[in-house]
């Protein structure tokens, strides 16, 4: 039971070396806090193999791959369900950063999905776009 917001917490350790970076509001540079949450070898190793989850045509997030970028992600579902052996409600999410500028880091859920709207494909143009954004001058 995490909320977005410490999700994307925990998962600054691979963006940022092994530190975690405590969330803070953009006009409070100043204050901005890490911690060394695990080691950089450990880290660079996850990022690696988050890596992989976009870049392996067999990645849960390969529809994600673009060759010019540099995208790590993790996809999860959450089935919701009453009794065992039925069919439940699922959830879908995905958390994806970049790993060439760092310079993003989002989550995203999407209750009750079906096939075809996962988080992951519902949100490929979300990431175009920050990739677009984030290259103008």
């Amino acid at each position: 039971m995490l909320s977005p917001i410490h999700q994307v917490t925990m998962y600054s350790v691979f963006q940022n070396g092994g530190k975690l970076v405590y969330p803070h509001l953009l006009a409070d540079k100043e204050n901005s806090k890490t911690k060394q949450a695990i080691s950089s070898a450990a880290a660079a190793e996850m990022k690696k193999t988050l890596q992989t989850v976009v870049s392996d045509p067999h990645g849960t997030a390969h529809a994600l791959y673009d060759p010019n970028r540099q995208l790590a992600a993790k996809t999860g579902t959450a089935e919701l369900k009453m009794e065992q052996g039925k069919k439940g409600k699922e959830n879908s999410f995905l958390l994806a950063f970049d790993t060439k500028d760092d310079q993003f880091i989002m989550l995203s859920l999407v209750e009750d999905y079906s096939a075809g709207l996962s988080a992951t494909q519902l949100n490929k143009p979300l990431i175009e776009n920050l990739y677009n954004y984030l290259r103008e001058p």
